[in-house]
């Protein structure tokens, strides 16, 4: 005699473990790529689950840890040696003593100083 409920396998917590593990692998495989190439690179976290990562090739880019989408976000920076986030910008320094700030939504950018000593974080 059948029973009336019915079993319900639990594919729900297995499924999500192994999307997570391809967005892992994701990351991993295209940060990978950067560093294979040579670049030399700074993070820096946003507080909506995304890392920005500025290198020494001129381009800012942002790392969607929810998708593992890694989009650019501006280029043409120049020699980049480190980045902050703060609200809806990024602060980025360049080894060759500029300051720049950029809108994080717009890409713009705009320059904050020039001139300083060459930075390196």
């Amino acid at each position: 005699m059948r029973s009336g409920t019915a079993t319900r396998l639990p594919l729900d917590r297995p499924a999500r473990s192994l999307a997570r593990r391809g967005r892992a692998l994701g990351v991993a495989l295209a940060l990978g790529a950067l560093l294979a190439s040579g670049a030399t690179m700074t993070l820096a976290p946003d507080n909506a689950g995304a890392v920005y990562l500025a290198y020494s090739g001129g381009d800012l880019l942002k790392l969607d840890l929810a998708s593992g989408a890694l989009t650019t976000v501006t280029t043409g920076l120049g020699n980049l040696r480190g980045v902050a986030v703060a609200g809806a910008s990024a602060y980025i320094t360049n080894f060759d003593g500029m300051l720049q700030q950029v809108d994080l939504a717009t890409g713009s950018r705009r320059t904050l100083a020039a001139g300083l000593p060459s930075l390196s974080a």
